[in-house]
């Protein structure tokens, strides 16, 4: 159960909670590394500023979130062009086929979606934080491209 859940119903199993310290809020600071490259690099930056506010970015390895943030980029990339190129041509025959960006789309998303369970098990086991309030980026990914096909 949630540090913030046992505080709220009184500690039921009466065991002492382990509260992560808030100097690693003030102390803790990380860059993007150098192999992500545009959309990648925003990703990253905001995942780290939603980590930073719940008081675990210290306790998760800078490498989870960029492998987070490479494979969210990529799958955005798929689907931004699957939205303009659904049906592609079979090299050999010529005749129309289904987009291999989808197959593609849906291998990044899992890898994306299993790099964001690492990170958000750690939060969601030590954040004080109530993180049913709809904070969470990665559900906002899909509502971000729905307003953007819309424009």
């Amino acid at each position: 159960m949630p540090v913030y859940e046992n505080i709220l119903n009184g500690n039921p199993g009466n065991r002492k909670l382990k509260v992560l310290s808030e100097k690693i809020k003030q102390d803790y600071d990380i860059e993007p590394p150098a192999f992500l490259k545009g959309k990648a690099i925003e990703i990253f930056n905001e995942t780290a500023g939603w980590l930073l506010g719940t008081f675990c970015l210290g306790f998760i390895n800078p490498q989870h979130i960029a492998e987070y943030a490479q494979c969210k980029a990529r799958w955005q990339e798929c689907e931004e062009w699957n939205d303009k190129n659904l049906l592609a041509k079979h090299p050999t025959t010529g005749q129309p086929m289904a987009s291999p960006y989808v197959e593609m789309g849906l291998k990044y998303l899992r890898q994306a979606d299993a790099a964001w369970s690492k990170m958000y098990d750690i939060v969601k086991a030590n954040s004080m934080d109530d993180l049913k309030q709809g904070s969470n980026p990665n559900e906002d990914v899909m509502e971000k491209l729905l307003r953007k096909k819309g424009k």
